[in-house]
């Protein structure tokens, strides 16, 4: 009696249009979580701003609080310092933990709190800053003092930062496109928003 031997089958494949409609599937899910994947990431650079704003203004009143309640100016001398005038970045360095490029006055160091994490003007590493000082509250050349009788609304209801462009495009995308950039330790007084009539505190 012959033996019968039984060949095993080969497994069967995928066929084109099962790929395609997996492949479909796959490009449907990744389409849907995209979005939600940018709007987490845009959720927590405004969350690290705001967070950078809040430690700002932490040390602006933490200097206040060691300097007979008084911010410094926007740009000037400050705390009995009769020698070159100084930006407010500048001032505040001892109080958001960079003592350190204060002493040694590192002034082209690149420093984290000053950076949004949403400028997409910001050039890693560079000493810049996204940030602005209001001028009514840090006017050139003058302090403010007495805080209590200053913001006759409460500090807690007064804009001292705002967050913009750390550099600003001339015809951007254009050729011979310049920008002026916002560093953390300008020459001049750059760092707080000019206006027609400065109010003296």
């Amino acid at each position: 009696m012959a033996r019968r031997c039984s060949v095993p089958k080969s497994p069967r494949g995928f066929t084109l249009i099962e790929l395609l409609v997996v492949i479909a599937i796959i490009a449907i899910l990744i389409g849907l979580l995209l979005p939600a994947v940018q709007k987490v990431r845009e959720a927590a650079a405004r969350t690290q701003s705001s967070n950078n704003i809040k430690q700002l203004s932490l040390a602006m009143h933490t200097m206040a609080s060691a300097n007979d309640d008084k911010f410094c100016p926007g740009y000037g001398t400050f705390s009995g310092n009769s020698g070159t005038p100084q930006p407010w970045t500048w001032w505040i360095l001892p109080y958001i933990e960079q003592q350190n490029v204060y002493n040694s006055n590192a002034t082209s160091t690149y420093i984290k709190t000053y950076y949004a994490p949403s400028d997409a003007s910001f050039v890693s590493g560079n000493p810049w800053t996204s940030y602005a000082g209001n001028s009514s509250v840090l006017p050139a050349a003058n302090i403010c003092s007495n805080l209590k009788a200053t913001f006759v609304d409460g500090t807690s209801n007064t804009v001292v930062y705002m967050e913009r462009y750390a550099a600003a495009y001339t015809n951007p995308g254009a050729t011979g496109a310049t920008a002026t950039t916002h560093p953390w330790y300008p020459p001049v007084s750059t760092s707080t928003t000019p206006r027609t009539t400065p109010r003296v505190c």
